[in-house]
């Protein structure tokens, strides 16, 4: 007989699907086979590294953000989230959590005139070289990203917002959102599973380079050698 699940993190939250307007739906199966296939009965669940503080945590951090340029006006938001402005370009901000080492990153683009001239907005690849780069600096890049997966989107800019363009030719910002490998080949998804937690907005820098000029870095890194097993729905359950 197949084991039993472990169970050993208790019971799990529910997923939260969005509510619907609409009152009833009508489901079909539109499969090539007229059936719904067949998964394992039980899957992994796995811990998430949970980063303590220490009492260099602030050092370190204020180290961090040193190498990318914020250096002025630092100021506590919380016991863990600070702030520093970057005093060579105003409205470059950055809020870092001390212990999580997530962080926001923003800036003035909206009226960077490099950026609105748009003369060398990177393609997909030196794009996402830019990024690497970045994140590599200040050791903070994950090792469990797949770059093949990256979704690339291109926005033009109105005012003081972003719209989206099909073309790179019409574009001066390129949005990357990135994701997780997959783990014994089952993808990690987020809410909304098309939208990263790890996003960044590149624009032109002059003619030949470009920049970041937003950034947003949540990650946690996941323990794949700590792990519960649990019981999944069969197709046909969920289908009901």
């Amino acid at each position: 007989p197949p084991a039993v699940p472990t169970v050993q993190y208790g019971t799990l939250p529910p997923i939260q699907f969005p509510k619907q307007e609409l009152d009833t739906f009508s489901f079909t199966v539109d499969t090539v086979e007229g059936t719904l296939p067949v998964f394992a009965s039980q899957t992994k669940v796995y811990q998430l590294v949970k980063r303590q503080p220490s009492l260099i945590s602030f050092g370190e951090a204020r180290k961090t953000v040193g190498q990318l340029g914020f250096t002025a006006n630092e100021s506590a938001q919380t016991a863990t989230l600070y702030a520093w402005e970057d005093p060579t370009e105003e409205g470059r901000k950055i809020s870092f959590d001390t212990v999580s080492k997530n962080f926001d990153m923003t800036s003035d683009f909206y009226h960077d005139r490099e950026v609105l001239l748009a003369k060398h907005v990177p393609k997909a690849n030196e794009a996402k070289a830019v990024v690497t780069e970045f994140l590599s600096r200040i050791n903070l890049l994950p090792d469990d990203l797949d770059l093949e997966k990256t979704k690339i989107s291109f926005f033009t800019i109105e005012g003081t917002s972003l719209i989206k363009t099909t073309s790179l030719a019409n574009a001066k910002i390129v949005r990357l959102d990135f994701f997780r490998k997959p783990i014994e080949k089952i993808p990690i998804l987020h809410a909304p599973p098309d939208v990263s937690p790890i996003t960044f907005l590149l624009g032109s820098e002059g003619e030949s380079e470009s920049k970041v000029v937003e950034a947003h870095l949540s990650y946690q890194p996941i323990d794949t050698n700590d792990f519960s097993t649990y019981s999944i729905k069969t197709t046909d359950a969920a289908f009901k």
